[in-house]
């Protein structure tokens, strides 16, 4: 009888202990699956390379690589893709360098052969190829370098919500359209602000680009600052 009941009270525990360990071991996958994944780049297809070169003593190396894709799908629009690469990760690093390079990363040409799409002085910005006439990607950069000059910090610009009907994007805002210059379309752009919200007037702008290449100037440089 005494050793019915002994093993009785081992059973118990033993049951307990299964209990305590299942629940340690679902606390365990609730935290690895709050931990934010490291971010691994993809050098192959990523549309953008960059690199830092650092300011002497700010960091244990001079020059560094980065690349715009991650395990997941990138954006097909190259300009929104590079303001949202500008906003994270390559402007947080700007106080600590002399210099910042965004290339195109053309797949089977050499680094040293990649075209430059910006470079990112301490007091002025270039901007190359299609990018030197994208007006929202001015703008923006315009409104980090004032910011960051005159205060040292910088913030990201705000994402608006808009709302467009169907009867407009049929209407004036077709991609229908066909302008003869990108000066003729940046002018379009214009004429429709404070008519619509930003955010969708620049997703409109750089759509038409894809949609009408011709329009971008890819042989010029232009600087700001």
């Amino acid at each position: 009888m005494k050793y019915k009941y002994l093993k009785l009270g081992k059973l118990k525990i033993f049951e307990k202990a299964k209990k305590v360990i299942h629940i340690v071991i679902h606390i365990v996958i609730h935290i690895l699956r709050m931990k934010p994944k490291k971010f691994t780049s993809d050098p192959i297809n990523s549309t953008f390379r960059w690199v830092f070169h650092f300011t002497d003593g700010m960091t244990a190396v001079r020059t560094m690589d980065g690349y715009s894709k991650g395990a997941g799908a990138e954006n097909t629009n190259k300009h929104l893709l590079l303001i949202k690469k500008l906003t994270n990760p390559i402007l947080p690093k700007f106080s600590k360098c002399d210099l910042i390079e965004i290339f195109a990363n053309e797949f089977g040409v050499p680094k040293e052969k990649q075209s430059v799409v910006l470079r990112l002085h301490p007091h002025k910005w270039e901007a190359y190829g299609e990018f030197q006439d994208d007006m929202f990607l001015r703008k923006y950069l315009d409104q980090f370098y004032t910011e960051y000059l005159q205060t040292g910090k910088t913030s990201a610009p705000p994402e608006p919500q808009f709302t467009v009907t169907k009867a407009v994007l049929d209407g004036e805002l077709s991609h229908k359209v066909r302008f003869k210059s990108h000066a003729e379309l940046r002018e379009f752009i214009r004429s429709k602000q404070g008519k619509y919200e930003e955010g969708f007037l620049r997703s409109w702008y750089w759509k038409h680009l894809e949609i009408q290449p011709e329009l971008e100037d890819k042989g010029t440089v232009v600087s700001y600052g």
